[in-house]
Order: C-alpha cells, then sequence, then structure tokens
C-alpha cells in the first residue's frame, strides 16, 4: 500500500508561550499548525520518530518547519523569533516539525502522545539529539484542522478523516 503523504504540522505549546513572552502573542493553530503539544522536545526528535495521537493515530516526523514570510504578516518580527542562525552560522528553526499520517484515527485535545523512536542510526532533521521513547507527560494540547487519514481498500484516493477538537466538527 503506498504511504500516506498528507503532511501534519505539530508545534510545541511551550514555543507559543515563549514567543507570547517576547510579545507575539499567538494562540494554537495560527501558525498553520494541525497539532500543538506540550511536554516533548519535538525539535530533538530524529527523522523517522513514530508519533502516537491518541489511542490509534500515528505520525512520522519527516523533519523540522521550514517557516516562511507570511509568518510576519501575522506579527511584524515573529519570523526572526523562530528562524535564526547559532553561533556558528547554521540555520536553526523553531517553527516546529512535519510529518505524514501512517495510521488513520481521531485525535483530540488532552489525549495522549507517545514517541517510538526508529532504529539506531538515528537521523536528525533538528538541531539537537535527544527524544525519549514513551515519553510521559506529553499530551495534546489543541487540534486544529483535519489530518488524519485513511485510504479505503476500494479506492485510489485518500479520504480524510477529521481531527475531532474544540471548534473543529466531525
Amino acid at each position: 500500500e503506498d504511504p500516506n503523504l498528507r503532511q501534519v504540522h505539530l508545534l510545541p505549546g511551550e514555543l507559543l508561550e515563549e514567543l507570547a513572552a517576547l510579545g507575539h502573542p499567538v494562540q494554537p493553530g495560527r501558525l498553520g499548525e494541525n497539532v500543538t503539544t506540550a511536554g516533548i522536545d519535538l525539535l530533538a526528535l530524529p527523522t523517522g520518530t513514530g508519533l502516537r495521537l491518541g489511542a490509534e493515530a500515528e505520525v512520522e516526523v519527516t523533519g523540522l518547519r521550514n517557516p516562511c514570510v507570511q509568518i510576519d504578516r501575522f506579527s511584524p518580527g515573529l519570523l526572526a523569533e523562530v528562524l535564526g542562525r547559532d553561533s556558528a552560522g547554521e540555520v536553526v528553526r523553531r517553527a516546529g516539525v512535519m510529518g505524514v499520517v501512517r495510521r488513520s484515527g481521531d485525535v483530540r485535545a488532552g489525549d495522549p502522545l507517545t514517541v517510538i523512536l526508529p532504529p539506531e542510526p538515528h537521523t536528525h532533521g533538528a538541531q539537537a539529539a535527544g527524544g525519549k521513547e514513551g515519553v510521559v507527560g506529553a499530551d495534546i494540547l489543541s487540534v486544529e484542522s483535519a489530518g488524519v487519514a485513511r485510504r479505503p481498500s476500494s479506492s485510489r484516493y485518500w479520504a480524510v478523516d477529521t481531527f475531532a477538537g474544540p471548534g473543529v466538527t466531525r
């Protein structure tokens, strides 16, 4: 069966808190993310990490999100806070991670988030190594739009299951 290449954007809720403290109050979902998380360093996860969202849905991390200039239209100076350079001149992306759906399922705010690390050696799409399998205390803060899909056996097209969450109908 062909993989589902539907993109899912996950953003750490801790970044939203940091941005608010810097004068950029951003509500979950406003930066285009589908899922806002808490208690996990998404940027430290290696490429290929599985993220189980709730009881069934699973997303595979494919890399860091590369934010675009449109983010400054939301709040001037915001792009500089989520995209910069470190002391060695390397690009630092802080706008969350992108992934593809590997297994369909319903996802709601408050659901647990479980990390499934890929086999070593790990390829990091992030600035730092790390991530713990089966992270305890990580959860989903918000779910903002459609993003979990399934492929019916009788069709060559993907049908989208809608995330259930505040303001999102199913």
